[in-house]
């Protein structure tokens, strides 16, 4: 009955949205006792998607999602009404908030909003690459999620913020993009609202929460993120959120908050803060755990203030006696177990270490293996104690209030180079700002105070600080040292604001009277400040030093909506889709795009796969691949792994062999061993026409198709061909024998062409092979690395010998993607074995790209007009060190960058890269003219040519230098 309802019904059902936040209001009101109608209102959207998340994740896992959402709501309506059959809740009560404090809630909500719509609108997240392919593929029945461009590997990261946004996509039938921004305001002022709502009834302050928010919010200042106002990115608005919302229940089991609280509203603060904790684990696994710590400690905490102090009066009306405790452990012990067994990176981390599965396999994983899977591996104590790893770029190197327009841009010193500081050494203590310089001071009035929340937020900020410090966590995540040092920053920075706000109000309440007075004398004027002014000057100089960054943020995203007009589309309205798209020039994105992945979406069935010609400049140009699958549902394959040399956090751009193979020599049956669903053309004005050599091809049937009338348009095709079955590879080796390999010339990385490999039957039996594959795997002999499987160019082969007979092949043939000296091993087999065939040995060197770094320009000039802003032609004279030549007649790219002949050479292209063909001889010289636009700026510039590989990888030639003349 039910799976023929959920037939049945299809989105959009964007009204059955409300029943999440009506069961929410209902759970605040009716179990966890709050009268605040304020504190009630602030935990509807949290509690929402917390018990939301839970209910999808797992249904989800059992069923599909339409099941998983419906069930999941109606479940919810159904708790809904047995919550009104129960009774009334207390009865309400007007928050009563002074007119100064609203003021502070009003303008601080519309600066959060408008900076979070228009951050969105101006900019993508900056894993949008990963983000939204998987949204995609959640949406359309890819759950558990695997990797959007590796089937074969699972996702083991957080995924609760992206399901999330696919439940209201699906209820609402609103697209995805145009969801995240929606819920990502919504998350942000939720946030801002249950954060001070929290702190206000912990403390009973509304100072204290206006600062604890206040600085939490505009005064993390840690590297270059200013607060929660503008960490909004990725998973952050959700992660935060639900940071705040296991705050309050924690703090609430203990029975802070409402004096009139009773046992049965804290033990219903336990069982939910339990469920939503360990619900948390699959939005953000780091805080999940850090919450936990901070739990015990500041329970710890607490008991030893109870002692030190000899009462039991706390800040925050909390006396955590015997029942309180007994509470913690109920929440901890519903969370645990929920955590290690509904997916995510704990439980694939439980499984590996408790339960001993894969653990063998997940050691032997490369690099980029283990980044596209999200493993995490962990060592404690960490052989290097008490030091973190950091990493280049200056966001996460010096706090930005170094770079703020005042007086601490003197100090401005980011450290060069990588490598592991010590905690304590200044290129660690400069990613902060006060709250870390400051935490003994907050400690010390916390503890004294036995201030519960205070004391919450320091452990976290504390624990946090310290965790990559003691904990090795592999060769991946060890370099995340700044989401450790942004959660220091935020809990040390609550910590603070609250704090100051509890000194200053003791202070101010120990002092009355006026702030001054002066007296009138002939010559002069005398004043006086009494201490209670004296005191209020320092909190308001703090609060200046702590909102500087974000302050700047605020300032120049209003100057720039203010120059271009855009206020009204650019900050408060929710953007349009589809314009939005084509908006960003990074996505590459244009409405013929739209149209074929929006058809697509109405036709894809859960688990298909579609190659595409992709473009694979740089690091992201998997962008508009992540825009197509997260749009249309549908995988994207035909990529390699990030190669081992190259940054942490790498996008998969480079084309694998196998689909290279299939672009190169359009081969039909080498998407057998793709196993594709779909064949996606894109053609641009003036690119190769590829169409016309696809139209016959068997095993492919076009779909659709948009022209631009230009030369160009996209070409949808279905692919109806049976996937290759390919055996184990045994140790026996195949009577078949090598007896000739030649590979290719000009030898680029990533490039396909065709070998001659001759085999001859070495066996004493005829040979009859169908439905045979024939593959090769590269051998790094530096590093004896081989290619991943969905990197083998599997050609489907059937073969009929005689004992002594040879056989001549022309086979596809794709280079390495990294430099190096390789070895050539062929193997063949069918569905139930695979061996390889011995013979004649070959061997193959990798060299383009040292070769063109090693380019130098020995003279740049130009027989242009040298004005400012003006586009000129520039003639570089090229030369070529090496004893070889250098031939790029095709793939090569290039651009100038202007710089201050002081700075050092630029580490990533910001000019557009035009084509150019380049032929240096050995030992010898050769012009280039390039196409260059002119600083705006007179004065002397340095000319850095900037050439760039199709195939991936860039050099960087200092160049001569030029004066510009105004």
């Amino acid at each position: 009955m039910f799976i023929s309802f959920v037939a049945l019904a299809a989105p959009p059902l964007g009204w059955l949205l409300v029943l999440p936040l009506l069961l929410a209001w209902l759970v605040a009101r009716r179990l966890l006792g709050e009268r605040d109608i304020l504190t009630a209102a602030s935990l509807v959207l949290p509690l929402g998607v917390s018990l939301t998340l839970l209910g999808v994740n797992g249904i989800y896992r059992v069923a599909d999602l339409p099941q998983a959402v419906l069930g999941t709501l109606i479940g919810m309506a159904l708790l809904s009404a047995l919550l009104v059959l129960l009774g009334r809740g207390p009865s309400p009560r007007r928050p009563g908030l002074h007119p100064g404090t609203i003021v502070f809630l009003v303008l601080a909500s519309l600066a959060i909003y408008l900076y979070t719509n228009s951050q969105q609108i101006a900019n993508t997240d900056d894993d949008y690459w990963i983000h939204m392919p998987l949204q995609g593929l959640m949406l359309h029945g890819g759950f558990p999620p695997t990797n959007p461009f590796f089937s074969d590997i699972p996702m083991n990261g957080h995924y609760g913020r992206n399901l999330t946004l696919v439940t209201v996509a699906w209820v609402s039938g609103l697209d995805l993009p145009f969801v995240q921004v929606l819920m990502t305001d919504l998350c942000q002022l939720a946030t801002f609202l249950l954060l001070f709502t929290t702190l206000r009834s912990q403390t009973g302050s509304e100072l204290q929460a206006v600062l604890g928010s206040a600085f939490i919010f505009f005064g993390i200042n840690v590297g270059g993120r200013g607060g929660l106002l503008d960490t909004l990115q990725n998973n952050n608005a959700v992660v935060h959120l639900g940071l705040v919302l296991n705050m309050y229940l924690v703090l609430r089991t203990w029975g802070g908050g409402e004096p009139e609280s009773g046992l049965a509203s804290r033990v219903w603060s336990a069982v939910l803060g339990g469920m939503v904790l360990g619900g948390y684990a699959i939005v953000y696994e780091t805080h999940f755990g850090l919450v936990i710590l901070a739990t015990l400690s500041t329970a710890a905490l607490l008991v030893i203030s109870r002692l030190w102090t000899g009462t039991g009066e706390v800040a925050s009306r909390v006396s955590l006696d015997g029942r309180a405790l007994l509470l913690t452990g109920l929440l901890l012990a519903l969370a645990t177990p929920l955590a290690v067994t509904q997916g995510g990176p704990f439980t694939e981390l439980f499984q590996r270490k408790v339960l001993g599965r894969g653990g063998a396999e997940v050691a032997a994983l490369s690099k980029g293996m283990l980044n596209q899977a999200q493993f995490v591996k962990i060592q404690v104590p960490k052989e290097k104690l008490f030091q973190i790893l950091l990493e280049q770029g200056e966001y996460q190197r010096i706090s930005f209030v170094y770079r703020t327009r005042t007086f601490l841009k003197n100090f401005y010193s980011p450290s060069p180079g990588r490598g592991y500081r010590p905690i304590w050494s200044w290129d660690v203590l400069k990613i902060h700002w006060i709250p870390l310089l400051a935490a003994p001071f907050s400690a010390w009035v916390l503890l004294r105070r036995g201030h519960a929340s205070g004391l919450f937020l320091g452990t976290f900020g504390v624990i946090s600080f310290l965790t990559p410090a003691l904990v090795d966590f592999g060769p991946i995540y060890e370099s995340e040292y700044f989401r450790w040092q942004f959660a220091a920053g935020l809990g040390l920075a609550g910590a603070l604001g609250l704090a100051a706000g509890a000194v200053f109000e003791d202070f101010w309440k120990s002092h009355p009277g006026r702030l001054g007075s002066w007296q009138a004398e002939p010559d002069r004027i005398r004043v006086w400040l009494a201490p209670r002014a004296l005191a209020l000057a320092a909190l308001v100089a703090l609060l200046w030093l702590e909102t500087l960054t974000c302050s700047q943020f605020l300032w120049d995203r209003a100057e720039g909506l203010s120059v271009r007009g855009q206020w009204l589309r650019g900050a408060w309205l929710l953007p349009e889709t589809r314009a939005w798209l084509a908006r960003h020039t990074a996505l590459d994105f244009y409405p013929a795009d739209w149209e074929v992945a929006r058809w697509l979406e109405k036709r894809v069935e859960p688990g298909q796969r579609m190659l595409m010609n992709f473009r694979e400049e740089g690091n992201f140009s998997i962008l508009y691949e992540s825009t197509f699958s997260g749009l249309s549902g549908v995988r994207s394959v035909g990529h390699a792994l990030p190669l081992d040399d190259e940054p942490i956090g790498t996008t998969p751009f480079h084309m694998a062999p196998p689909a290279r193979a299939f672009w190169t020599t359009l081969d039909p049956g080498l998407l057998r061993g793709l196993q594709v669903d779909w064949l996606f053309l894109r053609q641009d004005p003036g690119d190769e026409d590829l169409s016309a050599r696809l139209v016959g091809l068997p095993g492919l049937g076009l779909a659709h198709r948009i022209l631009d009338g230009n030369g160009g348009g996209r070409w949808l095709y279905r692919v109806d061909l049976p996937p290759l079955r390919l055996g184990p590879v045994v140790s026996e080796v195949s009577p078949l024998r090598l007896e000739e390999i030649r590979l290719p010339g000009n030898l680029r990385n990533g490039r396909g062409g065709r070998a001659r490999v001759v085999l001859r039957h070495s066996g004493e039996e005829p040979l009859s092979l169908r439905e045979g594959v024939l593959f090769y795997e590269t051998v790094c002999q530096d590093t004896g690395k081989r290619p991943a499987e969905v990197e083998r160019i599997l050609q489907p082969l059937d073969l009929d010998l005689e004992p002594g007979e040879l056989r001549t092949l022309e086979v596809p043939f794709v280079t390495p993607h990294e430099d190096g000296t390789y070895a050539l091993e062929f193997f063949l087999g069918d569905f139930s074995k695979v061996q390889r065939l011995a013979g004649k040995a070959c061997r193959f060197v990798m060299d383009f790209r040292p070769r063109m770094r090693a380019l130098q320009v020995l003279a740049c000039e130009s027989s242009d007009l040298l004005k400012p802003g003006r586009l000129v032609r520039l003639r570089f004279t090229i030369a070529n060190p090496l004893n070889c030549d250098f031939v790029a007649r095709d793939g090569l790219r290039a651009a100038v960058l202007p710089v201050r002949p002081q700075d050092p050479p630029p580490s990533l292209a910001v000019a557009p890269l035009a084509p150019l063909r380049l032929e240096v001889p050995a030992l010898g010289q050769a012009d280039l003219e390039v196409l260059a636009r002119l600083p705006e700026q007179a004065g002397v510039w340095r000319m850095d040519l900037v050439l760039a590989l199709d195939e991936g990888g860039a050099g960087f030639l200092s160049g001569g230098e030029l004066e510009i003349r105004p």
